[in-house]
Formats: structure tokens, sequence, C-alpha cells
């Protein structure tokens, strides 16, 4: 199977961009639709979608990285580590106990509801560190136009909505922190 690539030009906040994802043989849509919404999450942030960086064997989908605070170190550190889809929940606690910069993980909010029990936190205590992110399914019609041109507006609640030009009405794009119940 051949990898598709898909060209996205976005714009929010008086500037545009121009992402370029790569969705490989065994990748889904969700995935990359997951990424795109990660990256507009951190808009101001000086994010890399799909690094080739490994840190104790584990690549984030997204990452940030910041100079090392004792200038004699050359190796800049992680600031900010995103991952974006299904994930094992001992690669999450393995990441809090290995890496000191904050830790998101987006996916549905059906999966992550599904996917954290509490009998999981008790298993994983450190995942309580990482911050989740769930998207609504109505989000996921955004998976059919991962090449078109979105326009980003906030409106008065702070929302984010998506214009694209082939649909008539914006997309609300549904995000929001998930908060797994207590063992």
């Amino acid at each position: 199977m051949v990898s598709q690539v898909f060209s996205l030009r976005v714009s929010y906040e008086g500037e545009q961009r121009r992402l370029v994802l790569r969705k490989g043989p065994q990748e889904t849509h969700l995935h990359i639709l997951l990424k795109v919404l990660a990256y507009l999450f951190f808009w101001n942030r000086d994010l890399t979608i799909e690094p080739s960086f490994r840190h104790h064997g584990y690549r984030p989908d997204l990452l940030a990285m910041r100079p090392h605070p004792d200038p004699k170190i050359v190796e800049d550190e992680i600031d900010l580590w995103v991952e974006c889809k299904q994930v094992k929940l001992a690669k999450l606690d393995d990441l809090v106990r290995y890496c000191n910069a904050p830790i998101y993980w987006f996916h549905t909010l059906r999966h992550l509801k599904r996917a954290v029990l509490p009998r999981s936190l008790k298993k994983f205590k450190r995942l309580s560190k990482v911050v989740m992110i769930g998207i609504s399914e109505e989000t996921r019609v955004l998976e059919q136009y991962l090449d078109a041109e979105w326009v980003i507006l906030t409106d008065d609640d702070g929302n984010l909505q998506v214009y694209i030009s082939s649909l008539m009405d914006p997309v609300l794009i549904g995000l929001s922190e998930f908060y797994p119940e207590s063992p």
C-alpha cells in the first residue's frame, strides 16, 4: 500500500500556515485528524508534527523542544509531548516516568471514556498526570476535508469553528478535557 499525503492550509488568528501530513498504509484518517486538531490546540507553540525523535524507545505524534536551562548542555529538552491515537496505557505511564514535560493524549471522547477506567488508574498511577483531550464525534466529519483550506475562527465562547469553502455551515470543533473517574 502507498502512503497518502495531505496538504492542509489553515488560517487562524490572522496567520496562515500549510501543514503537510503523510498517512502511512496502516494509519487511519482519524489519526491524521487528531494530529491536525492537536496542532490547532497548541497553535502558539513551536510544534513538530511526526518528528523522528525518540525518547526511551517512544516516538510522539507532535513534539515541542526547548533549550536546556544549563548553557553548558547543548542538547535541547522536551517541552511538550503529544499522542494522538490509540495508545497503550503502559506507554503513557512510562512517558510520565521518563519525561519531565507535559504529556497530552488526544482521541475521541468516547474512546477515552472506554479506555481509561477507574481500575486502569489503580494499575497505572501516573496516568492522572496525562492531560486527556477528547474530540466530539461530530468533529470527525472533518476527516473528509484533510486536503481542503480551513479557516479557523473563535466564537464568543472561545470555541473553535472550522470554515471550509465546500461546506455551507461551519463545523464546531468539539475539544474537551477528559477527567477519568477516580478508583
